[in-house]
């Protein structure tokens, strides 16, 4: 038997809307790295500036009137993984001459 899941959101403006301490919130994985990794600016796209003022200020007023704010564990792995191609472009970039690894079957 699948699963039905109710999902109950509203989408808000977050350069307008002033969280309350009652509002719950799933947090994006892209807003943990635009938030928490310092080299996302040196990606080979880095993130809009939008991305990194609206969002980091959004959540920062979240806590500040103790909203919850959840994630998705899967985010976590989500996460390392955008973090660990950014170090990648990075030294690359210094290294010139690096391959992907392959596995052989």
């Amino acid at each position: 038997m699948a699963i039905q899941y109710t999902i109950q959101a509203e989408v808000v403006n977050i350069r307008s809307d002033l969280p309350k301490p009652d509002d719950a919130f799933l947090v994006d994985t892209n807003v943990w790295y635009w938030m928490i990794y310092s080299r996302a600016g040196q990606a080979d796209q880095p993130p809009k500036p939008y991305q990194l003022r609206d969002y980091p200020a959004y959540i920062r007023n979240a806590r500040q009137a103790s909203a919850k704010l959840y994630r998705c564990g899967l985010s976590l792995a989500g996460l390392a993984h955008q973090i660990e191609q950014v170090e990648r472009e990075i030294f690359i970039r210094s290294n010139r001459a690096v391959g992907t690894k392959r596995v052989s079957p």
